[in-house]
């Protein structure tokens, strides 16, 4: 009798349903924020990190206690979804940063649930493969090169209308944020930029075995994130960006606001965006699209099938009343979408407050004690929302792209009292960093 029981027992537990599951791809940068919000839901969740490699500057950000395994993907997607398949059942998968983009669009597929357009996943993440798809849409896009050979970049230059007489952009193929991305004024500083770069390993450890090249654009930066459900894309956020172009090339950062998607350029940045996100075969998920607004109209400078990076989802919502983090988990469950489907084609983005996000720029490398002092001035603004600074911190890196910038300051309220706010931080981050 105890023997019996004792099979029933063994049988029971080899006979045990398998867990349903999200698969949150590279789970990095604001795709920590995905796991909590699917919670609401009652969605349990696996990490599944796209390479071995990824940079520790954005392994920092992963917790693994949000997950109830990590898979690592060696290269053998056939290995990866077996060794998945042994104990969930996977209901969807979700990119948490721009690194996981392909991998998703492969296990979606396999899988056979909701995702994008396998067929031209590359032009979603390959810089050259993305202006090239949205040239044959017909879609205003940026002259581009990609090679291995600095002498194709001269007969390609020279190939090139006036209208891009502006200096050039070389940059890696398959990178994100600023990383080693340089303003060239003229061949002579792309051939040293050009080289510095070739067979170097980008942000994700991607060897740099090509470069890319591109002509520069000249105009207003903006960012359209949206959300595609079916096709349809819905804008959660749109904002505009400000850059500093150092004297080294560098492209830096300055500030970040939030604007309203009803004015002008915006309706028209808008519009474009849409057609971006159809010519990529985004049908479903998130976008972060990079915009530049020229005297041409808008033109692409890159979209990642993912959610803006950082804390920008929270800052949208704080904002706006909503977000790309909350639309997520009524897009991707059938039980849920059914329910929302309404609400969400037809939501429409308004700002409620004014927000910008003010990007601190290190002009050099230096020491300092400030930075308690610093934060507790900046908390006192009348328009202080939050920040990003490591109180801490007493060795500050020279600012040379969106990585080691030393932190940023975010503020809420009235337009006029943010920008008088916007002031007083740069003064105070001048005596900082002096």
């Amino acid at each position: 009798m105890a023997h019996d029981q004792a099979l029933n027992i063994d049988n029971n537990m080899t006979t045990q349903p398998q867990k349903k599951v999200t698969l949150i791809v590279d789970p990095l940068s604001s795709g920590i924020l995905i796991a909590g919000e699917l919670a609401k839901y009652h969605h349990s969740c696996v990490a599944v990190l796209s390479s071995a490699t990824l940079p520790e500057v954005l392994l920092a950000s992963y917790n693994a206690a949000d997950f109830m395994q990590t898979f690592t993907f060696s290269g053998d997607i056939d290995k990866l979804s077996q060794d998945i398949d042994a104990k969930y059942i996977v209901e969807a998968v979700i990119t948490g940063a721009e690194s996981g983009v392909l991998l998703t669009d492969q296990l979606a597929d396999r899988y056979q649930i909701i995702g994008n357009d396998l067929t031209i996943s590359v032009t979603r993440r390959d810089k050259f493969a993305m202006q090239q798809q949205i040239a044959g849409a017909q879609l205003q896009a940026i002259p581009s090169l990609v090679t291995d050979r600095f002498d194709k970049v001269v007969a390609w230059a020279q190939q090139q209308s006036s209208q891009y007489s502006n200096g050039y952009i070389v940059k890696p193929i398959q990178s994100a944020g600023t990383d080693h991305v340089k303003y060239c004024k003229n061949l002579n500083e792309v051939k040293s930029a050009f080289d510095a770069l070739l067979h170097t390993k980008d942000l994700f450890g991607n060897d740099n075995g090509k470069v890319l090249v591109q002509c520069f654009i000249t105009g207003e930066e903006y960012v359209v994130d949206a959300i595609s459900l079916d096709g349809q894309h819905i804008i959660t956020g749109v904002l505009k960006y400000d850059k500093l172009k150092t004297e080294e090339g560098y492209l830096l950062y300055n500030t970040m606001d939030f604007v309203n998607k009803d004015a002008s350029p915006e309706k028209e940045i808008v519009a474009y965006a849409k057609n971006v996100l159809t010519a990529l075969g985004i049908q479903n998920g998130p976008s972060h699209n990079e915009i530049m607004y020229t005297q041409y109209g808008p033109v692409l400078i890159e979209s990642g099938a993912r959610m803006h990076g950082g804390a920008s989802p929270l800052y949208c919502k704080a904002c706006s009343g909503n977000s790309q983090l909350e639309m997520l988990p009524k897009i991707y469950y059938p039980h849920i979408k059914s329910q929302y489907y309404e609400d969400i084609i037809q939501y429409d983005y308004q700002l409620k407050q004014h927000m910008s996000v003010v990007f601190m720029i290190a002009p050099k490398t230096t020491t300092t004690n400030g930075m308690p002092q610093f934060i507790k001035a900046i908390k006192a603004l009348k328009t202080y929302h939050d920040h990003h600074l490591d109180s801490t911190q007493k060795t500050v890196s020279k600012t040379t792209d969106l990585l080691s910038f030393p932190g940023f300051v975010v503020l809420m309220g009235n337009r006029n009292k943010v920008n008088a706010d916007k002031e007083k931080i740069r003064s105070l981050e001048k005596k900082l960093f002096q």
